[in-house]
């Protein structure tokens, strides 16, 4: 059996193309596989958060699409806080079939797994277009108290109701779910919007973007920036296939073999203009040797309000800065527009004219803690440092 940890990691990473919010979220959450401790695929705690169990035979059995939607459920049922909303409602089994009809509804219908449940096992149900777990929960209850008159519905509770079902099976852990968890919870959701580029936010469904839309602006919410910088960066890393000596060929025992070389072109811009202070540069230039460390190739750029100088960082710290003038964003993006790297990292306190540039690569800025707050219009993705 290939390994289930490796092929989750795997749908992870397409989801990161697919779908990047769900794999943002789901990149924060430790995982178990573990064919006893849950028959398919749940939201289990441990140690007060959130963990994905995994039955690794269950996962096997799954289309490669249908491990997308199984993944992006778990999410879903996350971002409509649903582990923490069991104690609201009356009857718990219409409770947690309410919660899965909820967020199907938001899959691809043609890749969802066998036992998903759907509102086709209710077919005389009423259930409004976009329906929440609430508009859901009502429905069924329809169904249950008045079951001669929702023959088909009610058979299909009555079957669940007997059997438990995937459903009960995958939300048994949520009524441990505690005030600790949801702030937690809180935190691993602003994470995944922050790292989502616009383009991807505007991907989501109109529920999902409403849920966390009013995360949008709130530059200083619970999102570990470090995290967000670094994962942005693994996003970036280019690999190609090269010829190798050192080791056989895997599928014909010969040689030359294949090996993965990684490389990586990260150009970071430092502003230095007078309103940057020297714990903000030391700060910067503390997360430029952490990026240096990891392999890729970083060029630091010195701007105030011109490029001051431009040279390859080699785990050195500089002894000083060249700046100490005014502000303007537009040198180092257009220098890199014409070398093109693989990712642009701007750390800056973004008071300065918003540059209207049309690039031509990946860009990331990084605004210190009392930066600037009106950031919406800067073009790329952005993320604020905290003092913790």
């Amino acid at each position: 059996m290939p390994d289930p940890s490796a092929a989750i990691t795997q749908a992870i990473v397409q989801l990161l193309l697919d779908a990047p919010f769900y794999a943002h979220v789901l990149a924060g959450i430790n995982r178990r596989i573990d064919e006893e401790w849950v028959g398919t695929l749940a939201l289990g705690l441990y140690r007060g958060r959130f963990e994905l169990s995994v039955n690794p035979a269950y996962w096997q059995q799954l289309s490669a699409q249908q491990q997308l939607s199984a993944l992006q459920h778990e999410v879903l049922h996350l971002v409509g806080r649903h582990p923490f909303r069991m104690r609201e409602f009356a009857h718990p089994l219409l409770f947690h079939i309410a919660a899965d009809l909820a967020v199907n509804q938001w899959l691809d219908q043609t890749a969802l797994p066998a036992d998903f449940l759907t509102r086709a096992d209710f077919p005389e149900l009423a259930f409004p277009d976009n329906a929440s777990l609430d508009d859901y929960y009502g429905q069924l209850a329809l169904a249950w108290q008045a079951p001669r008159q929702y023959p088909q519905s009610a058979a299909s509770l009555q079957r669940l109701a007997e059997t438990g079902g995937a459903a009960l099976d995958r939300h048994r852990w949520w009524a441990g779910a505690g005030p600790e968890t949801r702030q937690k919870l809180d935190a691993l959701l602003r994470f995944g919007l922050a790292a989502c580029s616009p383009p991807a936010f505007d991907a989501l469904p109109p529920a999902l973007r409403r849920e966390v839309g009013y995360w949008r602006n709130d530059t200083t919410s619970f999102v570990d920036w470090r995290r967000a910088l670094r994962l942005a960066c693994q996003s970036s890393r280019q690999s190609r296939l090269a010829d190798t000596i050192k080791r056989p060929s895997r599928r014909f025992g010969t040689l030359p073999g294949l090996k993965i070389r990684r490389r990586q072109r990260i150009f970071v811009a430092v502003d230095t203009s007078g309103s940057i202070s020297v714990s903000s540069l030391r700060l910067f230039f503390s997360e430029i040797h952490q990026l240096w460390r990891t392999g890729a190739e970083v060029t630091v750029i010195e701007c105030d309000a011109a490029i001051g100088r431009i040279y390859a960082y080699e785990g050195r710290l500089p002894e000083r800065a060249a700046g100490g003038g005014g502000t303007s964003f537009l040198p180092p993006l257009a220098y890199a527009n014409q070398h093109r790297p693989d990712l642009m990292i701007y750390f800056t306190d973004g008071l300065g004219a918003t540059p209207h540039l049309a690039l031509r690569y990946p860009l990331l800025w990084v605004f210190t803690p009392d930066g600037a707050l009106k950031t919406d219009a800067f073009p790329g993705r952005k993320i604020r440092m905290t003092l913790t």
